[in-house]
């Protein structure tokens, strides 16, 4: 089965498009890149990106391009009689004065309907009716792009990122696709095109010299060595090695799984935070609140008792909110905390200096505590074992952009619940990234717990209910769902991650993001937040109940990022994460944050 199909011209312009399913990972774009603009495929008609293959055909004359997208774990024998038909039609009825080719959605239909019932004939009459392919084995090809099935992370990709290098070579829609998709959106930008090409006119080159293969003959005894893998990229044949893993084990040589290191330590999750308190009031004495309460100490009798009036702290006030704002606090949120602190200092009596530096900080600790602490107190433990009570197990929802850790940290969390006695499952509903259930069975392997998978190409919705219902069943008091990484622009998917809370009701939803980006969080968290609320059904609103910081242990000085998306959000921070290990798991401490706020 397709999952899209566009015509577009040599100079950007989107002619026509079809979709049945919404693409990720920017497929188009990258094929762009590396077979339009860099030629770096040569005569060959085919191209693999990630979890996609697109073959396509081209007309220098008239400078159009057919291109045909399918998964690569899926074999579709029509392809390139579709695509050769669908050029045979489309030149027939091309202007280069028209660009409205709506009408010729219906003949594509009638051409694809003739494909399918041709293959369909064919295959009962014991033949696959496919041809040669470049690379010198039966069929078309489509049986080598499963080998493409990419569980090496953005492998394809690694040395030059495409997404980066086409930020707006989209491409646009036309009247059958989605007009939310990225995908589709808008036509390609031609500057962009040309100087692409001109600075990468040498890299294809010099990489295609590079890759040169050394014959070896059959009778050698020099003894075998590992083959690099062949990526389809720079014009190399494509292997036929198989490298779809969702069996488990060594696919393609049929031995066993190679052993996994099992999990070992402890969670930093129950430790006692050391910080009782010294690190804030070093903080307040050494920081710029010091400086500010030496300047105050004058207008005051230290040696006996004073009235703070809102002329003594304003200065104090000032440099409070330009300092929050500073370290990544939104500024509605540093206002927030500079009026709390004031409600709660003015007109409070000291008696001397150090006095006033523990108001101040009391004052702000009480401020950062009511905002890190919104109305619902998430104890996982406690639920846990209310859920348990009833015969039902408790279940986590873990979403977010991609890249930022999720699979990572759902696994710590797992690590945490087994120290606690809970018997975990884990369910693999991320069924769109390459990789993502093998990334998971090794988490499960180290751990010792189990996984619940379905392969890739299924509704993660039904995914997730028949993981809750086998854990049910086997008794397990713990499922963790891991979803795909998604953009929170991306109507599609933040559909259908609608669609899975709302049909499983998780008894958490967790929102993981990454601490360094700022305020780029906030705004994933804002509008992962309100679509999740805008799709619910009517009576039965889901949104996000706690939020899963990653690489807290790098942000340094930018902590305001984590009071913005809390007082935006009203969902607390329920873990942090602080370090590679699968103990690296800590709460949020907000000693640490006024500490760091004081410097």
């Amino acid at each position: 089965m397709l999952d899209y199909f566009t015509i577009f011209t040599l100079g950007g312009d989107v002619l026509w498009s079809y979709e049945w399913n919404a693409l990720i990972d920017s497929p188009i774009n990258a094929f762009v890149e590396q077979c339009l603009i860099e030629q770096s495929h040569g005569t060959r008609k085919k191209f693999t990106y990630k979890s996609y293959t697109m073959k396509w055909e081209q007309n220098n004359e008239l400078g159009l391009v057919f291109v045909a997208v399918h998964r690569s774990m899926l074999t579709v024998p029509y392809v390139e009689n579709l695509l050769r038909l669908v050029r045979n039609r489309f030149e027939y009825v091309f202007r280069d004065a028209q660009a409205d080719y709506g009408e010729f959605s219906e003949t594509f239909q009638e051409v694809l309907a003739r494909c399918e019932a041709e293959q369909a004939t064919t295959t009962r009459g014991g033949s696959d009716g496919s041809e040669t392919d470049e690379s010198g084995g039966d069929g078309d090809g489509e049986d080598d792009d499963s080998a493409s099935f990419d569980i090496e992370k953005d492998a394809v990709m690694v040395e030059r990122p495409v997404e980066d290098a086409l930020e707006g070579l989209s491409v646009g829609n036309g009247d059958q696709a989605d007009a939310e998709s990225p995908e589709v959106k808008k036509g390609f930008d031609t500057g962009k095109l040309k100087a692409l090409r001109k600075k990468r006119a040498g890299k294809a080159s010099s990489a295609s010299a590079a890759a040169t293969k050394k014959p070896s003959g059959s009778g050698s005894s020099a003894p075998k060595q590992k083959g690099r893998r062949k990526w389809g990229l720079l014009g190399e044949p494509e292997t036929e090695q198989q490298l779809d893993f969702t069996d488990g084990g060594d696919a393609g040589r049929g031995g066993p799984a190679a052993p996994v290191e099992r999990a070992t330590g402890r969670s930093l999750m129950d430790d006692d935070d050391n910080d009782d308190g010294g690190a804030v009031a070093a903080a307040a004495e050494t920081g710029w609140l010091g400086g500010m309460m030496k300047t105050l100490n004058k207008k005051i009798n230290v040696s006996g008792q004073a009235v703070l009036e809102e002329s003594d702290v304003r200065p104090i006030l000032e440099a409070l909110k330009e300092k929050l704002v500073s370290k990544n606090v939104a500024e509605e949120v540093a206002q927030k905390v500079v009026d709390v602190v004031e409600s709660n200092v003015v007109g409070s009596r000291l008696e001397s200096f150090t006095r006033v530096a523990t108001a101040v900080t009391r004052a702000l600790e009480d401020a950062l505590t009511k905002i890190l602490s919104p109305g619902r107190n998430i104890n996982i433990l406690q639920e846990v074992e209310a859920c348990r009570r009833d015969g039902e197990p408790y279940s986590i929802v873990f979403i977010g952009c991609n890249g930022v850790g999720k699979s990572t940290n759902l696994a710590k969390v797992a690590f945490w619940l087994m120290q606690h006695g809970m018997k975990v499952m884990i369910a693999a509903c991320d069924t769109f990234r390459s990789g993502a259930v093998e990334q998971l069975r090794t988490h499960t392997q180290r751990l010792g717990v189990e996984l619940f998978e379905r392969g890739y190409e299924k509704d993660p919705a039904a995914v997730a209910r028949e993981a809750l219902k086998k854990a049910k069943e086997e008794g397990c008091d713990v499922v963790l769902v891991d979803t795909a990484g998604r953009m929170q622009d991306n109507e599609p998917l933040m559909r259908a991650l609608s669609k899975l809370i709302n049909t499983n009701s998780p008894n958490l939803t967790l929102f993981v993001g990454e601490a360094l980006v700022g305020n780029e969080a906030v705004d994933q968290l804002t509008k992962f937040n309100s679509r999740l609320i805008e799709l619910s059904p009517v009576g039965q609103t889901h949104k996000i109940d706690g939020i899963l910081l990653t690489k807290w242990d790098a942000v340094e000085e930018k902590v305001g990022a984590a009071l913005s998306m809390v007082y935006i959000s009203g969902a607390p921070v329920v873990f942090i994460g602080v370090g590679q290990q699968y103990g690296d798991l800590r709460r949020l401490n907000v000693k640490q944050i006024v500490s760091v706020l004081l410097k």
